[in-house]
């Protein structure tokens, strides 16, 4: 009580220094007399930024009559810089560790390779594990704007595809042309993650944004077709899920001589005869799962919400 007391005579104090004309923090001598001796027993008052900092939070910076605040310096041409100094070390960090691996590849090395300093590459990055991850997302991507995959233009086409076809090609689009330049990267974070458990946090976030994004295929392709007889929601995830694995795209395509235009078709068409009904077959009419437990024939709707969480960093 004494506090909160103190707090409103400090308040009304200041109040009548600015009413008074004063441009500046009243002094100990004007706390002094006002409070008639002193505040929370002291001999004079303490100072508003002892007081916890609330004073210095909300009424000290606001408390300047007359004198305007300082503007936030911003340099356009020092963010181009630091923007084209991250992408000259995320691209010698992605060559680094195709060629390297994970453990074969260092900062020293980084940094060289992108003709910066060591501590450059540990104050953007931290560590090799973050500077991995940061490969990995701007190789997906395509480029370092911080935006959700799902809030990028390929997805909204994919979402404005009446048919389940134009669904799956424009998943299948974006699935390929991104394999193209992160499968290879990925396989390097789960690989390193089974034996180095410095990476498996990177690892189990690219898992995680893998499952969401499988649900999210599976959720489209349900919405706009009936489900394959025998396939229940789960299923048609875990489908997608496996089709999208990096491996399955650096093995046809480097082992199997695959165009990745090739692996684009059969990825797409995989969808369509795995997850729905084929010429002659007969969609799920009931709502009964191949186990026999009872599920809702609507996908689940918390798809939608869940890939609105993931993070492009």
């Amino acid at each position: 009580m004494v506090l909160i007391n103190s707090r409103i005579r400090l308040r009304d104090i200041t109040r009548r220094h600015a009413q008074a004309g004063h441009t500046a923090w009243p002094g100990p001598g004007a706390f002094h007399a006002a409070a008639g001796g002193a505040v929370l027993g002291h001999r004079l008052p303490p100072s508003p930024l002892w007081l916890g900092g609330y004073h210095s939070r909300i009424w000290a910076p606001s408390f300047r009559p007359g004198v305007a605040r300082a503007r936030r310096y911003r340099s356009l041409r020092r963010e181009q810089q630091a923007r084209a100094t991250r992408a000259r070390i995320v691209a010698a960090a992605a060559r680094r560790f195709l060629a390297r691996g994970y453990a074969g590849t260092t900062m020293r090395a980084v940094a060289a390779d992108a003709g910066v300093a060591l501590p450059t590459v540990e104050l953007v990055f931290g560590t090799k594990a973050r500077l991995l991850k940061a490969v990995i997302d701007v190789a997906i991507a395509g480029d370092d704007e911080p935006v959700p995959m799902l809030d990028r233009q390929w997805a909204a086409r994919a979402r404005s595809a009446a048919g389940a076809a134009g669904f799956a090609a424009a998943c299948a689009g974006q699935l390929a042309e991104s394999a193209q330049r992160a499968a290879g990267l990925t396989l390097v974070a789960l690989e390193t993650a089974r034996v180095d458990t410095g990476i498996a946090a990177v690892a189990a976030q690219l898992m995680a944004q893998r499952q969401v994004m499988a649900a999210w295929m599976a959720d489209g392709l349900l919405r706009r077709a009936p489900r394959r007889a025998g396939v229940d929601y789960a299923t048609a995830v875990d489908t997608v899920w496996a089709l999208m694995d990096p491996a399955l795209f650096c093995r046809l395509t480097g082992d199997r001589g695959w165009s990745p235009a090739r692996f684009q078709d059969w990825f797409a068409d995989a969808l369509l005869r795995l997850l729905l009904p084929g010429t002659g077959q007969q969609p799920a009419t009931a709502s009964q799962s191949p186990e026999g437990h009872i599920t809702s024939i609507q996908p689940e709707l918390w798809v939608d919400r869940a890939a609105q969480a993931v993070a492009f960093y």
